[in-house]
């Protein structure tokens, strides 16, 4: 992204945005910037009539020349189009034409000064006193002809004054992030390896990192490596020493993480750089409800927590955003004056307090001076929450580094499906069934039920949602109704990602559930990973579990993809790996296998009498079936579920227990694909063993079903693709948690009779080479021997 040239809309909101923020989201803004294109020609061609030497979007360009006598200031150049122009008797008018709701008292002053930089570059081949006005028009998204217009006037000479004042601000900026550049430049140039050595197999991987980053011809790089061998510090060394510096433009590296809790490890490794390179600044960006400080009022306000625990924002209430851009320039000040390399929450939070800005808008603003950004896969690839601040242009000079990228493909899946029900749509009718808004919800209710899958009933649905959302909006400018706004922004993003079918990655899909189901499901993400992981000059896409490469190659947008593939640095005798075959946890006899594997968890744990272990289950159903049956005293003393609901506080609790030095058994029962069994660090005797019940293939569903078929038509083997391969990736992440450094021993049990066929020994031997074994009693006379070696 550069930061010596931009438009002038966008310099202008930087230098003059005041006031505070609005209510509204970026779905809404989507829509009403429709509206507003619409709005700006009818202007434009009203304009004309009356004008007719009115020109619209004439391009203008400027650069702004740092004088050397300016300590700390940068150059720049502007570039944009104006609304308009034309000449009134001796008078230049410049018309900047924008949309509202409601015509305001007076022009905001973004709005005046974007106009001004159009009058003062237009007028610079003018004499001094040669006269300028600036016409702010507003025109309301309801009534395109209700116009109110205000004007100031100027000669080229204070317009020149103006625009020197504005341009002096953003000049500091500039030179700032130059300086800066140039420091962290020098420090990366000369940064080691921030550990005394690297691990077997690790530098190999960072090598690969950095030659992929460095070759304009390698766009994406799949590297898989075993948990453990420190793929994180590995892959954030090598792009940080491929980052190249231009003045003018920033290298910024994000990387991206499935979880919370992915955000630690490069937290930790960025740390332990920043001794070598002090300029190095970085951020982990937080949901808007974690790093909020608003509790709300006495009254109840929309900022209060609603009653899912999530959090309503309603900047018209919340102290914190009435004024926020009237302060933010001196909280953004103190936190880069602060000198702090790590721009956390609590800092971020504190700063919010103190100047009474919003948090959460703060945080982002203040990742424009990181050099790394640590987030969530959201940041990059939700069709609307992306870092719209970084990821509105098509490319910039940019490294994604994405972790635990196994996630990826379901988690975009995810992102880019929809439905809409025909029950959802009639609750949204209550008392405005004879409201325009009340009678096309019928209609789309309608369609809903009685929806087919062919061309004309696609395009007949895509356009009545079309229409159902504009009047939604318009209804809801006037009324508050929560459901018809959830139901809005649902219908807003279902035709986002409807553009998706074009391409052959999503369907149409039709159920009977709630009085008719019409969904778009995201079948194959790999075109939209491709087309968001372009936006950078290299991708590295990274994971314990990328095995078969091939079909992960294909889930992850690139058959063409360069893969790398390490093995773990551990010595294999640290590991005992076993496959218990004596269990059958298929569907259909699992209700049969539940006696002997509660009284197996009972002999063995009775057996090893001390230790931390975990046990993982494909479902939590299953695993309450099996605590249910496990002796009471037994249970009770012995062992801890896995919390339904991951809140911070039972997620720490429940790893706190797993302690160092154990005296006693301490038994965790976790369920796999869930952040216990990917997302759980707990290095020497805090894990000492790992027993995994199932095979961990997804539940049979409609939606699976439709995946297998979708890939079955494609020649993608769909049990493998869409059963197999799955489960097999949840197993072997599970089993990651027991050895976790060197000095880690450790077994692992793979219970099911599955494990003994070829496929899974095959699957599973790139990172595990088990022993089959039948026997329930000697699986445990082995795992004892081996845990009295410990």
């Amino acid at each position: 992204m550069r930061y010596d040239m931009l438009g002038i809309r966008e310099f202008a909101e930087k230098v003059a945005l005041t006031g505070g923020l609005k209510a509204g989201s970026g779905k809404m803004a989507y829509e009403k910037a429709r509206k507003g294109v619409r709005l700006h020609k009818a202007v434009q061609k009203r304009l004309l009539e009356q004008h007719p030497d009115f020109v619209s979007e004439k391009q203008v360009i400027y650069t702004y020349e740092a004088s050397p006598d300016e300590e700390g200031a940068g150059t720049f150049t502007l570039e944009g189009r104006t609304d308009g122009m034309y000449i009134d008797g001796d008078t230049l008018v410049i018309t900047e034409i924008k949309s509202c709701d409601t015509h305001p008292s007076e022009a905001e002053l973004p709005h005046y000064i974007q106009g001004a930089v159009y009058g003062f570059i237009l007028s610079r081949g003018l004499d001094k006193d040669s006269n300028v006005r600036i016409d702010v028009i507003y025109g309301l998204y309801s009534d395109f002809n209700a116009l109110k217009v205000f004007s100031y006037t100027h000669t080229a000479e204070s317009l020149e004054r103006l625009f020197l004042v504005y341009a002096g601000r953003y000049s500091a900026y500039v030179g700032y992030l130059n300086a800066h550049n140039e420091k962290l430049r020098s420090e990366l140039a000369d940064l080691s390896f921030i550990y005394d050595s690297f691990r077997l197999g690790q530098r190999t991987l960072a090598v690969n990192i950095y030659n992929a980053l460095q070759d304009p011809s390698v766009p994406m790089l799949m590297c898989n490596a075993p948990t453990g061998i420190g793929k994180t510090s590995a892959a954030l060394f090598a792009a940080l020493k491929a980052l190249s510096f231009t003045e003018g433009e920033r290298s910024v590296i994000f990387y991206l993480t499935a979880r919370n809790e992915g955000a630690r490890p490069p937290e930790e490794t960025l740390s332990l750089v920043c001794a070598s390179a002090p300029e190095l600044r970085f951020c982990s960006l937080e949901a808007k409800e974690k790093i909020c400080i608003y509790d709300g009022d006495n009254n109840g306000s929309d900022g209060t927590k609603k009653k899912d625990g999530s959090r309503k924002c309603d900047p018209n209430n919340c102290p914190y955003a009435k004024h926020h851009f009237d302060n933010e320039p001196a909280a953004i000040k103190e936190a880069i004056g602060s000198e702090r390399n790590f721009i956390d929450r609590e800092f971020v939070r504190e700063l919010s307090a103190k100047h009474m800005v919003c948090p959460f808008e703060l945080m982002l603003d203040l990742t424009l001076f990181c050099d790394v950004v640590i987030g969530d896969y959201n940041y990059l690839f939700d069709p609307e929450s992306y870092l719209k601040r970084w990821f509105s242009d098509e490319s910039g000079r940019y490294y994604f580094l994405i972790d635990e990228a196994h996630q990826l493909p379901d988690r975009v899946r995810t992102m880019y499906s929809s439905s809409i029900s025909s029950d959802a749509l009639m609750r949204c009718t209550k008392g405005k069934k004879r409201q325009k808004i009340g009678k096309k919800l019928v209609k789309m209710a309608g369609l809903c039920s009685e929806f087919q899958i062919d061309e004309g009933s696609e395009k007949e649905f895509l356009k009545e949602l079309d229409e159902s959302a504009d009047l939604a909006l318009e209804y809801l400018e006037d009324h508050d109704d929560e459901k018809l706004l959830d139901l809005c922004f649902e219908m807003l993003h279902f035709k986002t990602v409807s553009a998706y079918i074009q391409s052959g990655g999503s369907i149409l899909h039709h159920s009977d559930i709630d009085g008719g189901t019409v969904s778009v499901y995201c079948m194959d993400p790999s075109v939209i990973i491709r087309e968001k992981c372009g936006q950078s000059d290299g991708a590295v896409l990274f994971s314990a579990t990328l095995l078969p490469e091939n079909y992960y190659k294909s889930e992850l947008g690139g058959e063409d993809m360069p893969f790398v593939s390490v093995r773990s640095p551990f010595p294999e005798e640290n590991m005992l790996a076993l496959a218990g075959t004596f269990a059958d946890t298929r569907y259909r006899a699992r209700e049969a296998s539940l006696p002997g594997i509660a009284s197996f968890i009972e002999n063995l744990s009775k057996s090893v009498k001390k230790g931390n272990y975990i046990v993982f289950f494909s479902s939590y159903a299953f695993m309450e079936s099996v605590y249910s049956l496990l002796d009471k005293n037994f249970r009770t003393e012995a062992v801890f579920m896995q919390p339904r609901k991951s809140v911070q506080a039972d997620r720490s609790a429940f790893v706190s227990g797993f302690t160092e030095g154990p005296e006693k058994l301490h038994i965790g029962f976790c369920v796999l694909g869930g952040s216990f069994s990917e997302g759980l660090d707990l290095p020497g005797d805090r894990l000492s063993g790992a027993v995994i019940v199932g095979t961990g293939l997804p539940q049979v569903g409609e939606y699976t079903e439709l995946l297998r078929a979708y890939y079955d038509s494609n020649n993608r083997a769909g049990f493998e693709s869409a059963y197999f391969y799955p489960g097999v990736n949840k197993v072997i992440q599970a089993a990651g948690r027991v050895i976790r450094s060197h000095e880690d021993r450790g077994f692992v049990l793979f219970l099911d009779s599955r494990y003994a066929r070829r496929d899974h020994i095959d699957a599973i031997s790139n990172c595990y080479r088990y022993t089959v074994c039948r026997d329930p009693e000697k699986v445990i006379s082995m795992i004892v021997d081996f845990i009295s070696e410990i």
